[in-house]
């Protein structure tokens, strides 16, 4: 009889498992615990994931900055070394397109490597262009409402990003004021061609933006993203 009693006694939590509403609630337990363990795997991954292309735009915007930088900067003193030159102020203060003015800028031109070198009156007429034999060439052109020639005619060095009237390209501008006799005389300007820079730029996968100090796009591969505001 106690070995009988004994039996009994153990068996009573088996029968109780196999109760229909305990092995229903112990399933539904079962059931939470592995939702709640699937949602933070999914959590933990989809944030791993997101950390890792965080990291990786992160150094691909670290790149091609640099790399932007490191391309301007080779024209960024261009104007300042060459609003020194002897010739060029004298050209300046005598006031007329030349066509040795223009071979001057021309030659400047081939061994800088930038799109375009030209200078302007205090007006802001340009007098002298190293495109002088182009259809589009920047003699006799105006750009006096061009903030980089109204910041350089205050004697200030100026760099702006703007669509060429004539040439209808892209452009990052840097301008140099010219002093002759202690006073502002012209601007000689360097349009460098961001078409280029931008193709060369955008060989890598992925779409590239770059904005300017305003917050408008003025580089990108996508067509459609340029020249809007962010």
């Amino acid at each position: 009889m106690p070995f009988d009693n004994m039996a009994l006694k153990t068996s009573e939590p088996i029968v109780n498992l196999l109760n229909p509403k305990a092995l229903r609630h112990f399933l539904l337990v079962l059931l939470a615990i592995g939702l709640v363990g699937l949602m933070l795997t999914h959590k933990y991954a989809t944030q791993h994931q997101h950390d890792q292309w965080q990291n990786k735009l992160q150094t691909q915007a670290s790149q091609v900055a640099q790399e932007i930088d490191y391309e301007l900067a080779k024209f960024e003193q261009i104007p300042n070394l060459l609003s020194h030159d002897p010739r060029l102020l004298a050209a300046v203060k005598e006031g007329k397109p030349s066509e040795s003015f223009n071979l001057l800028l021309a030659d400047w031109l081939a061994q800088s490597l930038a799109d375009t070198i030209y200078v302007h009156n205090k007006t802001g007429l340009v007098i002298a262009s190293s495109n002088y034999q182009q259809d589009d060439s920047f003699v006799g052109s105006n750009f006096a409402f061009r903030p980089y020639f109204q910041h350089a005619l205050n004697g200030e060095k100026a760099q702006y990003v703007a669509l060429g009237v004539r040439s209808n390209k892209r452009g990052y501008f840097f301008s140099s004021p010219l002093w002759v006799d202690g006073e502002v005389a012209g601007v000689i300007t360097v349009k460098v061609n961001l078409e280029q820079l931008e193709q060369r730029l955008a060989q890598d996968d992925g779409d590239l933006l770059v904005a300017g100090v305003h917050d408008v796009v003025f580089m990108s591969n996508l067509p459609d993203w340029r020249y809007r505001a962010l």
